[in-house]
């Protein structure tokens, strides 16, 4: 688990985690640079903060999709910066 979260912590790929309701539980180093947003700042706030307006239908739809256990097949992603 240690190494798993120094590789989390040292990549240059943001990494985001969220609960099945949306709300930002972790958030990497690299996210700041991504969105400019700490991780202070992020977590806790609704994963929906990173969402372009035309795309939080999908969000939410993928956010029932997951509370659901169906499977997510492909999910292109385009965030706010």
């Amino acid at each position: 688990l240690k190494r798993y979260a120094e590789i989390v912590e040292s990549t240059y790929e943001g990494i985001i985690s969220f609960d099945l309701q949306g709300v930002i539980t972790s958030w990497n180093p690299a996210c700041y640079e991504i969105f400019g947003w700490t991780p202070l700042e992020a977590c806790g706030q609704h994963i929906s903060i990173i969402y372009p307006e035309r795309l939080i239908e999908d969000m939410s739809e993928m956010l029932h999709d997951l509370r659901e256990r169906s499977p997510i097949e492909r999910h292109e992603a385009q965030r706010l910066k």
